[in-house]
This record gives C-alpha cells, sequence and structure tokens, in this order.
C-alpha cells in the first residue's frame, strides 16, 4: 500500500470508529491486514477483547459506566494501532516467515504484587500459556493477584522473570525449564519462587518470548510486561510461604470401606483436624447457657460496695425529727489531719422548733474574753491514710516524640517547587508540519510538586468525579478542561492564593530539568519505569509521589496521568495556532505506551471531554 492510499485508509478507519463504532473498524482492519503478519494478531486480540467486555455486560458482571470506560479504553487502543501502520503492515509474508505458526493465545499469572521482607520466605510466581483460554485456568486457585491477557504465542515458549533495577530488589529462581513446548489442547507452566531483598515500591518485569523463524533462522519476538512489588518490613497476611513447599494441610484417605457417619458432627468435629476449635467452640456454648440461665433466675445478683471519698458529709434526712440524734456509724469523720476542726454540738437541749439555728462562731484566741465557752472537738489523727499532697501526682513520662514519617504524609498537589527560569530550545514535536527551530525565555514559576489528589479536588469542590474513587492519593481524573477552570476560581478563593494550568513551555522546561536540564527523553531519567506508570497491566491510576522525582524534585511528570495544559494546541509549540478548540494535554498517562510519556510527547482533546487518563497540576502565582 502506498503513503497516500495509507492515510486515505487511516482517515477512513477513524472515520468509521466514531460513526459506526468498534467492531465496523475492527472488520475493515482484519479485512485489510494479510492473516499471519504481527498487525492481524493485534486486531485479532482487540477482536476478542471486545467480545468478551459484551459477554460481561450481557451477564451482568459490568456496569454501563464500567462497560463505557472499557469501550473508551478499547478504542483508544485501536486508534494507537491505526496511527502506527504502515505500507510494510499490508504486504504479505514468505513462506519462512510464517515457518512457527502465529497464533493468538492465553497468558496467565499470578505475581503477589505485596510481599514481606524476610530473608526466610519466598514467593511461588506462576506463569501460565495455552492457545485455549478456557484450559489455561485449569486446575489453579483464582486469587486477586492472578493477571489473564491474550498474547501471541508459538509452539516453542520462553518465560522470564527479571529484575530490574538498577541495585537488586529480587533473588529469582526458576524451578523448571525457561523454554517449554505449547500443546495444542493443554497448558504450559513455568514456576518462580521470588524472594525480595530490600523495601519500596519495586519494578519486576515478566518477559514472555515468542520462538519463530524468520528468514530461515531462529528469532525471539519478546513481550514485557511490567509488575509493581510493594515490599513492606511488616507481616503481609494471607500470603503463602513457599520458602520450602509445605503442604497445604489437607490430607486425603483412599480407602474401599464406606465411610462412617453415625458420630455426627460433634463426634466428625472432635475426631476431626479441627478436634480444638470445636472443643473451645462447645465450651463457650456451654458457659454462654450457664450465664443465660442464672441471669433468668437471679443468680448472679449483687449489690456494689459504695465507698464514700474522704471528708464527705451525709445530708440529714429531712423525714427524721429535729431532735433525732444519728447513729454513732452515721456521724461524719475527718479523714484528712489538714482538714478544719468542726466544733461539737449539744445535742442534750431539746429544738423546740424547726427553724435552724445559727452557726457557733469559733471563739477568738483572747484568753481576756468573758464569753461563753465552746468545747473545741481536739484534730482527730489519721493513723490508717496517708495524706494525699499534689505533689505525690504520678506524672508519665511519654518518652521521646518520634519524628512524622514523609513517606505517610499525606502527598498534596498544592505543594508547590519554584522552577528557575531559563531558555528552552524549540522544534518539531508534534504532527507532520515543520516549523522553525526556536528558543524561547521563560521566566520562573511555582509548580505543583504532585498532581492534584481525588482528596484535594474533593477538599475544593466537595466531590469525587474519579473512576477510581478508592485510592483517596491517586491523581484526581475524569476531569474536563472546562471542569478545570471552576476549580481554579474556587480554590484560589478557598486558599487565598491565585492559581492557573501551565503553559505547554512551562510544562516542557520543568519536565527537561529546569535551567540545568537532564537531557533524558523521560522527565527525570533515561529508564521510563524509574519514573513514570505507563501502559501498565494494572487498569488505573496510582498514588502520586511512587515513582522517582526529576532533578527538580516534581514527580509522575510522566505518565499516572496526562495533564491539560493552559492555551490551545499548535501543530508544535511554536507554530501558529489554527484552531481553538482543542486543548493540550502533557505527560501521557498510566495507559500510555513509552512513545507517549517522553518530554516531547502531547496530545489534544476537547475542551469538555472527560476520560479515566486525564487530571491537572498547578501553577502557584
Amino acid at each position: 500500500m502506498q503513503a497516500e492510499a495509507l492515510d486515505t485508509f487511516q482517515d477512513t478507519l477513524r472515520e468509521s470508529l466514531a460513526k459506526d463504532g468498534l467492531s465496523s473498524a475492527l472488520a475493515m482492519l482484519k479485512k485489510a491486514l494479510p492473516e499471519q503478519t504481527e498487525k492481524y494478531n493485534l486486531v485479532f486480540q482487540l477482536e476478542t477483547r471486545l467480545n468478551r467486555i459484551n459477554k460481561d455486560r450481557i451477564k451482568g458482571i459490568l456496569s454501563q459506566e464500567q462497560l463505557e470506560l472499557a469501550y473508551n479504553r478499547l478504542s483508544d487502543d485501536i486508534l494507537s494501532l491505526v496511527a502506527n501502520l504502515s505500507p510494510a503492515d499490508f504486504e504479505l509474508p514468505t513462506a519462512a516467515e510464517t515457518k512457527g505458526g502465529r497464533k493468538t493465545g492465553a497468558l496467565l499469572y499470578q505475581i503477589p504484587r505485596k510481599m514481606e521482607l524476610d530473608p526466610e520466605k519466598a514467593y511461588r510466581c506462576v506463569v501460565r500459556l495455552a492457545f485455549n483460554e478456557e484450559v489455561i485456568v485449569e486446575n489453579l486457585d483464582l486469587t486477586k493477584d492472578t493477571v489473564l491477557k491474550p498474547v501471541r504465542v508459538s509452539e516453542i515458549m520462553e518465560v522470564e522473570l527479571k529484575d530490574p533495577n538498577d541495585s537488586p530488589a529480587f533473588n529469582i529462581q526458576l524451578i523448571n525449564s525457561a523454554e517449554q513446548f505449547l500443546e495444542e489442547h493443554a497448558y504450559t507452566e513455568w514456576q518462580f519462587k521470588v524472594k525480595p531483598i530490600r523495601t519500596g515500591a519495586l519494578p519486576l518485569l515478566l518477559v514472555v518470548a515468542v520462538k519463530e523463524y524468520l528468514h530461515n533462522r531462529p528469532v525471539k519476538r519478546e513481550i514485557v510486561l511490567e509488575e509493581i512489588i510493594e515490599v513492606v518490613a511488616e507481616p503481609v497476611e494471607n500470603v503463602e510461604d513457599t520458602a520450602d513447599f509445605q503442604s497445604a494441610g489437607y490430607t486425603f484417605l483412599y480407602s474401599s470401606e464406606p465411610e462412617n457417619r453415625s458420630g455426627g458432627l460433634i463426634s466428625t468435629l472432635a475426631n476431626g483436624k479441627y478436634s480444638m476449635v470445636a472443643s473451645i467452640l462447645l465450651l463457650f456454648l456451654f458457659a454462654a447457657g450457664i450465664w443465660a440461665l442464672g441471669s433468668r433466675l437471679n443468680w448472679f445478683k449483687w449489690q456494689p460496695n459504695v465507698i464514700d471519698p474522704p471528708g464527705k458529709i451525709e445530708k440529714t434526712d429531712p423525714s427524721k425529727k429535729p431532735n433525732q440524734q444519728l447513729p454513732d456509724s452515721t456521724k461524719p469523720t475527718l479523714n484528712n489531719p489538714l482538714d478544719t476542726p468542726v466544733p461539737k454540738k449539744d445535742t442534750s437541749a431539746t429544738v423546740q422548733n424547726s427553724k435552724p439555728t445559727k452557726p457557733i462562731d469559733q471563739p477568738k484566741n483572747n484568753p481576756g474574753s468573758s464569753g461563753s465557752k465552746v468545747k473545741v472537738v481536739p484534730k482527730i489523727k489519721n493513723t490508717g491514710q496517708k495524706t494525699v499532697k499534689p505533689t505525690d501526682t504520678k506524672v508519665i513520662d511519654p518518652g521521646p516524640i518520634k519524628p512524622v514519617d514523609p513517606a505517610k504524609m499525606r502527598k498534596s498537589g498544592f505543594t508547590m517547587v519554584k522552577v528557575e527560569g531559563g531558555k528552552l530550545p524549540l522544534g518539531k514535536h508534534y504532527g507532520s508540519k515543520v516549523c522553525p527551530t526556536d528558543t524561547i525565555q521563560i521566566n520562573s514559576f511555582r509548580l505543583g510538586k504532585y498532581e492534584i489528589t481525588q482528596t484535594d479536588w474533593l477538599e475544593i469542590m466537595g466531590k469525587n468525579p474519579a473512576f477510581k474513587k478508592s485510592c483517596a492519593d491517586c491523581p484526581v481524573e475524569n476531569v474536563s478542561w472546562n471542569d478545570i477552570q471552576e476549580f481554579l476560581q474556587k480554590a484560589s478563593k478557598a486558599r487565598g492564593k491565585k492559581y492557573r494550568l501551565p503553559y505547554e513551555v512551562e510544562w516542557e522546561y520543568a519536565a527537561r530539568g529546569g535551567k540545568n536540564p537532564h537531557g533524558f527523553q523521560y522527565p527525570g531519567s533515561k529508564q521510563a519505569s524509574d519514573v513514570a506508570w505507563f501502559s501498565t497491566i494494572k487498569e488505573h491510576t496510582h498514588k502520586v509521589g511512587l515513582k522517582k522525582p526529576n532533578n527538580l524534585d516534581i514527580y509522575d511528570l510522566g505518565g499516572n496521568v496526562r495533564e491539560w495544559c493552559s492555551g490551545s494546541f499548535p501543530a508544535s509549540l511554536n507554530c501558529k495556532i489554527e484552531s481553538e478548540a482543542k486543548k493540550p494535554l502533557r505527560g501521557g498517562s498510566w495507559v500510555s505506551p513509552k512513545n507517549k510519556i517522553k518530554v516531547i510527547a502531547r496530545a489534544e482533546a476537547k475542551p469538555n471531554s472527560r476520560d479515566e487518563q486525564s487530571g491537572l497540576r498547578l501553577i502557584e502565582e
């Protein structure tokens, strides 16, 4: 196919996708591409995904919102395939190239996404390949770590687990042979023992190689998948320890004798492997029955022994006669020798009326006084109780104050980093238009250290629009350019500052490293997996700040969510703007391939469009 015809075909495919839907565009691709080619197999995989999505919707597994999300992801993958078509894809393969029988099959793997750093513990990782997806799940307990994907397969396959980290993070041991043969109606399994040797969010690569012949010589075509493993120091619950491949705890007895069921449930539990648990349960039920019966018969009634606090004097019962004396046992006593002595009343005289008498004044300490003598009760010595003084209060030492771990603090998109001004070289960055190379001067600005999170958006707007709402520290997505303008106004008012979106030149200047550019094609590293979440097998966003920052200490400039920018979208940064209808997005997202998360990668969208890939980062003026 000639280049001009390919351009026309690509435009027709895009129109068909927008007008007639996914199945129509896939049918056109299958009809145009020769069989036994790589692009044809990719179309076949996309068609398999569409059929599985539709089946899940019919079965009620997917909601309408989940269905639309799955369709959007599939549509994005189809558009990416259409954009990468070349005239060579439409040429028929030679006989030598088709030798080896390229087919589409299924890949299944179980790799624990959370591991404990324990020198005595290893984790069992299982990888399976099969021509038939229904066969691959036989004799396997599916867990939350199970991943099933369509892949290209051949009769001879090779599987490896690799540690891509600069400093070693895992010890990996392959149990069986790396190269194995695939049978038509069975699965082939690879088993690994993986032992983490340091903590952190660490990547682990699964490399699946297809062994084929090209021009009469053997070649390998590799499929590389990345899984991020969270290695922690504390124990991980419900994780299988496979260091010694111990028994799972089940015993199977084979006998020709009929099974004896005469003992009933209690006998079975008492004689089986759960005897201890059953005994405790029966004891608990017995005690509960006794307590219930005793409560009904008042066996457990008791009177609390109330002790009055020191110095408390009981009030006289008004129903008693005024001249009635209290028993000696009820007379108030002074428990504290520091208390003021109380004058002793003369109770021999009969009170004639119920009016209260005037209190007897304390006699003055005057030897010449001729007044009536009043006998003062001497201070009562306290021989049994210790005087409690304020100084006797026990002071509890709280111990040293532990500093807060910065890794456990909430990461907010309102945290700013100052980016010193400098020069940014411009050139051909996007599309086929050639614009003159130029350099632009960038003033200093303050850029968000992190992308705006769901918590940040909820704090300002009072709602969370994200598709994945179960992750407060993940970047907010499903927000349009127009939605963000309202967010900027409310955030500026609420926080007393002025916020806006960065312009593309500001965003790219920061992604390159500011006035001291690092020269990497990805924002902060030559290895994309060090700094970005991209084309991940986990189909969702990730918490901000888990990957490495760039040299300005700014995180996630590549991947996770692509970030809306101010201004309109020209063909290149220094080209003339032709339309105001599109707004720019930079950095790529968690579903983007490697080439879409580069520093120079750009995308465009209508200002009212929303999807699970697009979020934002702020500039504070």
